[in-house]
């Protein structure tokens, strides 16, 4: 996992797990505790996904993350949460 430094009150999140720990909830649990213990600065998580990862896409709203229309694009849908 990776965390950008702050920009204009947005952090970018990434995270990549081998095929071999797929589906088995380490990414949920992953997000699930940063959400929940990273302080609440007003800061805004944001993570992006591939169209065609629709799991990824469910981790991420299974956190709390939501679409974000106006950064996502034809290839990629941006997710964010708000941490307050």
């Amino acid at each position: 996992m990776f965390l950008t430094p702050p920009f204009n009150n947005d952090i970018h999140l990434g995270y990549l797990l081998g095929q071999s720990a797929w589906g088995k909830g380490y990414a949920s649990e992953l997000l699930a505790g940063l959400v929940l213990h990273v302080p609440k600065t007003g800061f805004r998580l944001l993570g992006g996904v591939g169209r065609e990862n629709p799991a990824s896409a469910h981790v991420l709203r299974k956190t709390g993350f939501r679409v974000v229309p106006e950064l996502s694009h034809a290839e990629t849908e941006m997710f964010g949460i708000t941490l307050n």
